[in-house]
């Protein structure tokens, strides 16, 4: 393991839990590389904690498909392009029943203020050229979406299975292709504050639409990082 591992444990987070929080971090945000061999007595001590924790946490991560055994080690896992495609398509059609879902909760405009909010976030970054921080607006974006919707259960169990989207988005360099995505979340608030259900739907999908080419760009160039 060569990365160093550089986090806060707060009093009241017990050691189980701060050590599956920070390497659940670690591997979502691409500080431990697909492919990197995970050495227990490292993360502990880098850690400041006993092995059981670690131990504990290796477990439940290899549960969750967030970690995989290698002869006698630990690893994170490539990114599988057939986990990304399944995941898309999951987003894809909750997403539509979450769009369905809010059109007959008659809310009112203010209802949408969070997502315009994050879309205003979202164009500031794409002016700074601040790549490394979209996957994290993208995902916050979709949560509230599902919110609002009073399906945040649904997004928690979809956040679970779609780690490798959200790593591939933490690998995405592609500025133009970031900017359409900023540009669909515009259009679906647009479309959702005016009661434009097919125009909020086609957002959504024109979305999800750019997740191939993403993926085919990020296999060409980091073909190392896939299975």
């Amino acid at each position: 393991m060569s990365t160093m591992i550089r986090a806060v444990r707060p009093p009241e987070e017990s050691a189980r839990a701060y050590s599956y929080r920070v390497l659940v971090m670690y591997i979502c945000e691409m500080f431990f590389l697909p492919g990197e061999r995970l050495v227990e007595a490292d993360i502990a001590a880098q850690l400041g904690v006993s092995r059981t924790p670690v131990h504990d946490t290796f477990l439940q991560l290899i549960h969750e498909k967030m970690l995989c055994t290698g002869p006698r080690s630990v690893y994170v896992p490539l990114l599988d392009p057939e986990n990304i495609r399944q995941s898309v398509w999951m987003l894809r059609t909750t997403g539509l029943a979450v769009l369905d879902r809010l059109f007959t909760m008659h809310l009112s405009t203010d209802a949408f203020e969070p997502l315009e909010h994050l879309v205003v976030e979202e164009y500031e970054m794409l002016s700074r050229g601040a790549l490394s921080g979209a996957a994290k607006l993208i995902t916050q974006f979709h949560q509230q979406l599902f919110a609002l919707a009073d399906y945040p259960l649904a997004f928690q169990a979809l956040g679970r299975a779609s780690a490798d989207l959200y790593r591939l988005h933490r690998l995405n360099e592609d500025r133009a292709v970031l900017g359409r995505i900023v540009g669909a979340h515009a259009a679906l608030v647009q479309a959702l504050g005016t009661r434009r259900h097919e125009d909020a739907c086609m957002a959504l999908m024109r979305e999800h639409d750019e997740m191939e080419p993403i993926l085919q760009a990020c296999r060409q160039r980091r073909p190392q990082y896939f299975v």
